[in-house]
């Protein structure tokens, strides 16, 4: 069974939104021989 923790936040500066997100995923797909994963992402949105 694969199991998951998320962690994100965001924060508008002006017109520019960041949102940082970070996974952690323990037995990707499930599989037990796979190893666990840090997976980092960021959102950018610019509003006009």
């Amino acid at each position: 069974m694969e199991t998951a923790f998320e962690a994100t936040y965001a924060d508008t500066l002006g017109p520019v939104t960041l949102q940082p997100d970070l996974q952690y995923v323990i037995r990707p797909s499930g599989d037990r021989a796979a190893p666990d994963a840090v997976i980092a992402t960021l959102r950018v949105r610019i509003g006009f």
